[in-house]
């Protein structure tokens, strides 16, 4: 080897030695907290960054492996800010999606974050929602949002956020009374804009629409408002300014532009003009996965195509469009399958404790007890003084009283939390067996049904005493999921309610399910033809009866004694409970004739009586 050649492969080799050296300092830095945020901040300052989606990936993984729970959250959040914030559908939707699964991992710990999560999950869905589906999901998000609210302690600036959060939501369900909080709340000029502007054009009142959008200076608004309007020539004279401003700077509002002249073109049948600007348009919001935009600009594509008679290009841009749908379709059971999770995830971690509070309270009860027994035994060692036998007599009999009852209480309280797992699961069960066979509509239906049944449930149980209207619900709802699942095994029939009385009566809460689930599970075995199952309710002698009735097998045997009805037996033993701590019998009849006939006769329950 020649001493030139020995010097470029030593150079080289020092080459290479340097440059590993280097990246493996800039690794580690990475990995420290500093220099994660560091570079957090650079990617965050970069207008156009490659990679977007991976360079953020590859710091969340970095901030979970140095266990910084609320970074790893930040990042998501601008991750999705950086996408294009919540008007960009699919990725923030699966990112939210994704942080609120890992909720016991990261938000718990920061509950301002997790109140965040919840509301921008809420308005993604509201934003964005055609369905009616779409919208219960959003209306779950939002009734949880305004709940934590009241949980959590904000600061003045947070008050104000959640204020407009809530005019945000008026304005998007096109509730009037936006107007109302609008006067109640302390709002800049701007600000109020901002609400009116959308309201307007939301309810095509476009000479308001412009108003607002000059007031507020938003040019996207305002070149809008200008189209909405039929004010054609300034939209074409503004249009080659705001592209200037916008091009490679600002994506989100260039190709809104784009769009916006679509469908100034549209209007004027410029059509050839119409199709190059949707075009643009859609190189960037069809890879995005924005559904709403790409909804709206096929459907116009394909109505010139078809007013222009050129049935090549009307073919092209349908099969687009069912493509298009299709792909909307399998990303919402992606989220579908993402809710199931979660709230599998949210009912077991609740029935475990709900579990808990019943062990702490059997725990505070028995203590209670052994500590009476022994004030009881000093009060009978002291028998011989009348006065104060006669004394500690009186006041054992009261304690004795209050034990008495709060050991009935226990016995509730264990029942219900029986009722509760084996409830919440056969549910989940119904969900994932859709989820499963990839029936979107039913499994939808059936998740916000689940939802509603779920925190309706939880709330009953907290209470000792609920409306029979809230009952009612709740079992309509059930055997709503049921009927989907055995479809062909049985129908159901509820009678409406019609009077307030009956709606606001007081009953236990989960007296009445268990009578349905057992119909449902026992009374069509081995029938061939399918079967009924009724609900009734009237009020008679000052007591509300309520009837369950099916005509399937019958009860060959004693319900108390069939091992497969043991739920019935539990049942029973609450209704006997029950009736001795209010001092008021509910009676129960089941007869087994062509059918089972359940009839619950429930008195006037008086709250105070163990309050």
């Amino acid at each position: 080897m020649t001493l030139k050649t020995l010097i470029q492969t030593t150079s080289v080799r020092f080459l290479f030695l340097f440059l590993f050296c280097f990246s493996t300092k800039l690794d580690a830095q990475a990995t420290t907290e500093e220099g994660l945020i560091a570079k957090m901040e650079e990617v965050y300052k970069k207008k156009n960054v490659k990679q977007l989606d991976s360079d953020y990936s590859t710091m969340k993984k970095q901030a979970l492996a140095l266990g910084l729970d609320s970074l790893y959250i930040e990042l998501t959040f601008q991750q999705i800010e950086k996408n294009g914030g919540l008007q960009l559908y699919a990725n923030s939707e699966l990112l939210l999606e994704n942080l609120l699964i890992n909720e016991n991992f990261y938000l718990k710990k920061h509950p301002k974050l997790l109140l965040r999560c919840v509301h921008d999950l809420g308005r993604l869905y509201l934003m964005h929602g055609e369905s009616e589906v779409i919208k219960k999901i959003s209306e779950y998000y939002y009734n949880r949002y305004f709940k934590l609210i009241k949980k959590i302690e904000l600061s003045p600036e947070e008050q104000k956020t959640a204020k407009l959060n809530k005019l945000w939501q008026l304005v998007y369900t096109k509730n009037d009374s936006v107007f109302y909080y609008l006067d109640q709340y302390t709002l800049s000029p701007k600000e109020e804009s901002m609400f009116l502007n959308h309201w307007y054009r939301a309810t095509n009142d476009f000479e308001k629409e412009l108003k607002y959008a000059k007031i507020l200076n938003d040019k996207i608004k305002i070149i809008n408002a200008l189209k909405n309007n039929n004010q054609f020539d300034e939209v074409e004279q503004l249009y080659p300014e705001y592209l200037n401003e916008f091009k490679d700077i600002n994506p989100v509002s260039e190709h809104e532009l784009y769009m916006i002249m679509g469908q100034m073109y549209s209007a004027k049948k410029h059509y050839s003009k119409a199709e190059e600007m949707y075009t643009k348009a859609l190189d960037y919001f069809e890879p995005k996965k924005s559904f709403l935009n790409t909804d709206k600009i096929y459907t116009d594509l394909i109505r010139i195509k078809l007013e222009l008679g050129d049935l090549e290009r009307y073919s092209y841009y349908s099969n687009k469009l069912s493509e298009h749908i299709k792909n909307h379709e399998e990303l919402q059971l992606v989220v579908l399958k993402n809710h199931l999770d979660y709230f599998s995830k949210v009912s077991d971690e609740e029935v475990q404790l709900k579990l808990g509070e019943e062990e702490l309270k059997n725990q505070m009860l028995n203590n209670k007890i052994k500590n009476q027994k022994t004030l009881i035994s000093f009060a009978l060692a002291l028998l011989i003084v009348t006065l104060i036998f006669v004394y500690f007599y009186s006041v054992n009999s009261k304690t004795k009283a209050e034990l008495e009852d709060a050991n009935k209480q226990m016995v509730i309280d264990v029942l219900r939390s029986k009722f509760k797992p084996h409830f919440t699961f056969n549910v989940l069960s119904v969900i994932n067996y859709f989820v499963e066979k990839k029936e979107l509509q039913n499994a939808t239906l059936a998740l916000t049904k689940m939802s509603s049944l779920l925190r309706a449930t939880l709330d009953n149980m907290n209470e000792k005493l609920v409306p029979f209207l809230s009952e009612y619900k709740i079992c309509q709802n059930y055997m709503y999921l049921e009927s989907l699942r055995f479809s062909d095994k049985f129908d159901y029939e509820f009678e409406p309610i019609k009077n307030m009385t009956v709606e606001q009566w007081m009953i236990p809460p989960g007296i009445i399910e268990p009578f349905l689930e057992n119909a449902v599970n026992h009374a069509f075995t081995g029938v061939k033809q399918k079967g009924k199952i009724t609900l009734h309710h009237k009020i008679e002698d000052n007591k509300l009866i309520i009837t369950v009735q099916d005509n399937g097998i019958g009860m060959k045997v004693s319900p108390l004694k069939n091992k497969k009805r043991h739920g019935l037996k539990i049942t029973k033993d609450y209704i006997d409970t029950v009736s001795k701590l209010y001092k008021s019998p509910i009676k129960l009849k089941i007869s087994s004739k062509k059918g089972t006939t359940i009839i619950l006769s429930i008195p006037k329950l008086n709250p105070y009586i163990v309050a």
